[in-house]
Order: structure tokens, then C-alpha cells, then sequence
């Protein structure tokens, strides 16, 4: 039973000075030094170098939540401080193995991994260690207390901060996006006549359709009468005044593609014609509505 007043006779942990002069120029964050000390613990403490030991003992000796004691346990192995074989887990005590160790001894902070720390009171301080491209703001300790997709910028001291060229390099693209879209927009709506077909409510007839529209749709669909029908389609449209179209050109083209397909314009008097529509029709109009 701990007592509080630990003696060595009760047992201790024999560790070499060399590695521990390795320790102290090795950067290590709150979760990796608790990990290797109950790592040390469950091995050197019983006068062993590898042993098995669970997740949950880790758990119950540090206060880490298991999923930090597993992603703690994979980053040490990738900087090959700690090893494993099968279950077992050994201290690597040759240090200049280690990553994120130079010859000299001394540690590149910017080859560790990220790093969460936890105060005594139980609050968790969100901190990353400078990384590549990851921070975007750096503390006095060294340490990014937060990390952003955006660019980076290298301080004298060798942290990185939030590049805002990076952001305005974003907002410019974005800008010559928006233009493209607009270049393509104005370039689509001067290639296509759609916007200058109109139908007049107010006038009940047609307005922006060419000669050369009813040329080209004569020639599109030779079973139509292309007058006759334009007269059926303002006819119809007076008489769904709800059913207003956002594009008259395509609502033209679908009506003349029904009619080619039934056969093309039938003979017959629809309904008594104003005076303009008759002035609009040509005699051969009037031969083909069963008129002469």
C-alpha cells in the first residue's frame, strides 16, 4: 500500500544516465512521457525489458482515455522510442534510433506529431506541436493552439503562422471564378435568341419572331403551318393565362415538334379570326385551313 513516502527498498526503477540525457533532449509531450513511464514501470520496475500490457492498465494508471493511449502508443512506435513484438512492448533504449532525434542529440519539433494536453482539473487545452503546414497560431511555449487548412507562414523564430497571401490568393480565384461565370453567362445569353421571343399578353400576339425564324422552322418541320400554329399557341396561351413560359422559343419548338410528329397542321377553322391574324395569314394560309 502507497503510503506517500516512497523508499527504494520498496522498489525502484533502474534507468541509465545516458538515456536519461537522451530523455531530456528528446521532445515528448504530455501523453508520450506518461505512456513511457508506466511503460518503465511494468517492465524495468519488475527487472524486465518487454512485457504485455493492455490498454486498460494504461488507462488505470495514467487517466488517459484508451483512445489516446493507443494513437500515444503508435506515434512512439513510429518514432521507434518504444517497440513491439506480437503483445510485448519494450523500451528502445538506443536512442540515436530514435525520429525526431538528430545525431547530436537534440530534437526536430517539426517531425513530431500532433499533442493533446490535459490540465490537472481535468480541462483539456487543445495544442499541437509546430508541424508542417498545420499551425496557425503559435503560443510563447512553442506549442499551436490552433490548426486551420489555410497557408502558412515561417516567423523568424521558425513557427509558423497564418499566411495571408494564401487567403488572398483564395479570395482572387474566387473572384476570376465569379468573372467566368458571368463572362459565360453574358456570352450564353448573346448566343441564344431565347430572351427575344416573347408573347405579349397585354397585345395577345407574338413579339421578337423573325422572318427568318419561320423560315427556319418551315424548314425544320415542313408538316407545319408555322403562322397557323403560332395563331394556336397564342390562342392556347390566352387561354392559360397561369401557364406563362419562361423561355417562348423552347415552348415554339416543343409545340412544333408535337404537331410534326401528329402529322403536321390540320385543316379547319380553330375560332373566328381578328383582323390582324387574317391579315397575317397568306392565301396559301388560307388554302390550308379549308378556306378558299
Amino acid at each position: 500500500m502507497q503510503d506517500g513516502n516512497p523508499q527504494i527498498e520498496n522498489g525502484h526503477i533502474d534507468i541509465a544516465n545516458e538515456i536519461a540525457e537522451a530523455l531530456a533532449r528528446t521532445e515528448l509531450n504530455g501523453y508520450e512521457s506518461r505512456y513511457l513511464w508506466v511503460l518503465w514501470r511494468k517492465t524495468y520496475g519488475w527487472h524486465k525489458k518487454e512485457d504485455i500490457i493492455s490498454n486498460s492498465q494504461f488507462v488505470e494508471a495514467t487517466g488517459i482515455k484508451k483512445q489516446h493511449i493507443w494513437r500515444t502508443e503508435q506515434r512512439l512506435i513510429q518514432r521507434k522510442i518504444v517497440t513491439k513484438n506480437g503483445n510485448k512492448l519494450r523500451f528502445n533504449k538506443h536512442y540515436k534510433d530514435w525520429l525526431g532525434v538528430t545525431k547530436n542529440g537534440y530534437s526536430k519539433s517539426e517531425e513530431l506529431p500532433k499533442m493533446v494536453t490535459v490540465t490537472k482539473n481535468g480541462y483539456n487545452i487543445s495544442k499541437t506541436l509546430v508541424n508542417k503546414g498545420l499551425p496557425e497560431k503559435v503560443t510563447k511555449n512553442g506549442y499551436a493552439e490552433k490548426v486551420t487548412k489555410f497557408g502558412i507562414k515561417v516567423t523568424k523564430n521558425g513557427y509558423k503562422l497564418k499566411e495571408k497571401k494564401v487567403i488572398q490568393r483564395k479570395e482572387r480565384s474566387k473572384e476570376t471564378i465569379q468573372k467566368k461565370k458571368e463572362k459565360n453567362s453574358s456570352e450564353l445569353k448573346k448566343s441564344s435568341p431565347s430572351s427575344s421571343i416573347t408573347f405579349s399578353f397585354s397585345k395577345e400576339d407574338w413579339e421578337g419572331i423573325t422572318d427568318s425564324d419561320i423560315s427556319k422552322w418551315g424548314e425544320t418541320y415542313p408538316a407545319c403551318n408555322i403562322k397557323i400554329e403560332l395563331l394556336k399557341m397564342a390562342d392556347w396561351l390566352l387561354s392559360n393565362p397561369n401557364k406563362k413560359k419562361k423561355n417562348y422559343r423552347r415552348f415554339i419548338s416543343n409545340w412544333l415538334t408535337r404537331t410534326q410528329d401528329r402529322g403536321g397542321t390540320k385543316r379547319g377553322m380553330l375560332r373566328k379570326l381578328t383582323k390582324g391574324e387574317m391579315n397575317i395569314l397568306s392565301i396559301e394560309d388560307w388554302k390550308n385551313r379549308g378556306m378558299e
